[in-house]
């Protein structure tokens, strides 16, 4: 026995604790067992999640058990009820010779012989409900394609049980469309994610001994943002089909656990020292690594899976009887056309300026001076020289900004992608036009057009300026191509897609040959104010 008052005490609160343990446990296990008897009950009677009409007709076999029991109640107690009230009046003969009477009738008449007939007529209502809720056979079979209340006239009764689907020529192109652009994302972005970490899950070890568990972590956590991406793409090209509700139920387009357990093994991988060792024991007993290895194999039947989803339901779409449709009443189809029209008009202009405008030929460092031979005075250099500073350093700042967006529109830009926002990339090209608008004025507008003493001079650095004004004309048709671009090419069919995106691409290798163009000027306009730098000295 404990001694002491704090024994005591631990004692009797240990006891409370065990006792209301064993308690919880028994209650537990109690609920459990009667949730699961109710469960099973009420699954083998159909009932489970019942509606009003489920509720009803089960209560009717049950009601009718219950009448049944009051009746046979209601006849044995009425006569006694009588002969009692006959004895109170004081008839007590008679009374005695009914009862004698009742009572012959209700020894023959058991109580259990009561409770048979209540269960009996219960147990017609449940078997009356069972066979009720199975379907009617017929001799004829029944179409699993159309339900079987619907009905039709005999002149519109199809000629087989099963009648062909029936979808319009442009809505067939949105979905293949749409499905062509999941598989390309599943092909070219998810596939590649899972290739990166399926390489890790057969180098993991060896990452580990040679250069320590954080390199590996490293190499998780960059893998989980090429999945993220990827997923990231996947998702944009299910929101830009949003209103094509098939394609959206066609299956589950995502899968968390390889971006779960990738963070959670990186995770484990960081607390370890940073040193190379052979921790690979310790590693592969670590939950976490058992399920990012089983997630990385998921993942590979995730991707599969999807592949064979979408063809089959890219089968199914081509099984579809193509009727008329809406197609033809496309509201876009005109304005694509008149995009068309007026990209080829700007086209064919820009191409006739390039060929009425001689090529700039590369500058001849021997070529004549852009200097007057009889000299210039102190001032007179200092101030041709500011000049030509002005010019050198609108060239090093706008020129080179200009360039620079350019390169970015030009190569690195991914606009022509279905989840592009194209919106950056517009603006980019506002960017660009606003700088050669600046330059523009800067150079011509407040320079050429206010000089009066070295007009001469600094004409010989800014003209020819062709190249300059085509770069403006070609940055401005790659802008409208890629607002045309952002507008039409959800609204487009296929056809009408391809031709838009041909001539945004027309637009777009016009502008980079005008850059070229425009880069050669600049470089040129700068060795010539170098060289008049050179002789003012």
């Amino acid at each position: 026995m404990p001694q002491g008052i704090r024994a005591w005490a631990i004692w009797g609160a240990a006891q409370v604790l065990l006792t209301l343990a064993l308690k919880l446990v028994i209650k537990l296990v109690d609920n459990a067992v009667i949730g699961w008897g109710d469960d099973r009950l009420a699954e083998l009677l159909g009932v489970t999640s019942p509606s009003a009409t489920t509720v009803f007709n089960w209560t009717i076999p049950f009601a009718l058990a219950a009448l049944a029991l009051w009746l046979v109640h209601y006849f044995i107690a009425r006569p006694l009820k009588e002969e009692l009230a006959k004895i109170s009046e004081g008839n007590h003969f008679s009374a005695i010779s009914a009862a004698d009477r009742l009572q012959a009738w209700m020894r023959r008449v058991e109580p259990y012989h009561v409770i048979f007939l209540g269960l009996a007529i219960a147990l017609g209502g449940v078997v009356w409900q069972t066979q009720r809720g199975q379907p009617k056979r017929s001799d004829q079979p029944m179409s699993h394609d159309s339900p079987a209340t619907t009905h039709t006239s005999p002149a519109q009764l199809p000629l087989s049980s099963s009648p062909r689907k029936t979808i319009t020529g442009y809505d067939l192109q949105i979905r293949q469309k749409a499905l062509d652009e999941i598989y390309d994302c599943i092909h070219s972005k998810i596939d590649p994610a899972y290739d990166t970490q399926n390489k890790l899950n057969i180098t993991w070890d060896k990452e580990t001994r040679d250069s320590g568990p954080k390199s590996l972590a490293r190499k998780l956590a960059a893998s989980r943002d090429q999945i993220n991406t990827a997923f990231a793409e996947l998702d944009a090209i299910l929101k830009k089909y949003g209103s094509l509700k098939d394609v959206q139920d066609l299956t589950d387009w995502t899968f968390t656990p390889i971006i779960a357990q990738t963070g959670v093994f990186a995770d484990l991988l960081n607390r370890l020292p940073d040193a190379p060792a052979d921790m690979t024991g310790f590693i592969e007993s670590h939950e976490a690594f058992k399920n990012w290895r089983q997630a990385v194999s998921l993942f590979a039947q995730w991707a599969r899976s999807k592949k064979e989803v979408i063809s089959k339901q890219r089968d199914d779409y081509n099984s579809f009887e193509i009727i008329p449709g809406s197609r033809e009443q496309d509201p876009s189809a005109s304005e694509i056309v008149k995009i068309k029209q007026a990209l080829e008009e700007k086209t064919n202009e820009l191409e006739k300026a390039k060929t009425a405008s001689p090529a700039i030929p590369p500058r001849d460092s021997a070529r004549s001076s852009i200097l007057r031979e009889g000299g210039y005075l102190k001032d007179e250099k200092e101030d041709l020289g500011q000049k030509l500073r002005t010019i050198s350093t609108s060239i090093h700042t706008m020129g080179d900004e200009i360039l620079k967006k350019s390169e970015i529109a030009l190569n690195h830009s991914y606009w022509e992608r279905a989840d592009t926002d194209i919106a950056p990339e517009i603006q980019r090209m506002d960017d660009i036009r606003n700088l050669t608008v600046e330059m523009h004025k800067a150079l011509y507008d407040g320079l050429i057009d206010k000089e009066r003493e070295f007009r001469v001079e600094l004409n010989g650095v800014l003209f020819p300026k062709e190249p300059f004004t085509e770069f403006q004309i070609g940055a401005n048709e790659f802008h409208n191509g890629l607002t045309a671009w952002m507008k039409m090419r959800d609204a487009a069919d296929n056809s009408g897609r391809n031709d838009l995106l041909r001539l945004v691409q027309g637009s777009r290798m016009t502008f980079g040959v005008s850059r070229d163009r425009f880069a050669a000027w600049l470089s040129q306009r700068l060795e010539i104010i170098e060289q008049a730098r050179r002789e003012l000295k």
